[in-house]
């Protein structure tokens, strides 16, 4: 599943997404790492308005909607991650199992942005995306 700000959540256990696009980059400091995984500790949605345990974290790159906080398990540490900002979806649920997603995409009867759109249904429309 891929991540986006209508179904992260404070310790989602999170990986790079395999359909990583090529534009997007690959430098280590700045993107995921094939293989690693991390959690979520926060996130802007897609007003930008800031979730999670952001008082704790306090990054100052945490500004722009569709961003996420990851702490990555090997090697420690803390990266900006893009779940929407640009379109641009760089993490999928590393723990299929544990991702609650939106009741209309479960059950197939938003299957498209479109048919997230004329349902009304925000979840679906950022899932959708």
């Amino acid at each position: 599943t891929v991540i986006t700000p209508a179904i992260v959540r404070v310790d989602l256990r999170v990986k790079r997404n395999p359909s990583w696009v090529h534009e997007w980059g690959d430098h280590q400091r700045q993107h995921p790492r094939v293989g690693a995984e991390g959690l979520v500790k926060a996130w802007t949605d897609l007003d930008g308005d800031k979730r999670g345990s952001y008082p704790q974290i306090r990054r100052p790159e945490l500004n722009e909607p569709g961003l996420c906080v990851v702490r990555w398990a090997d090697p420690v540490n803390e990266q900006i991650c893009r779940i929407g900002y640009e379109d641009e979806f760089w993490l999928v649920a590393a723990d299929e199992d544990r991702v609650q997603v939106p009741p209309a995409v479960a059950q197939g009867m938003i299957t498209s942005l479109a048919g997230a759109c004329r349902a009304n249904d925000a979840a679906a429309v950022a899932l959708a995306v």
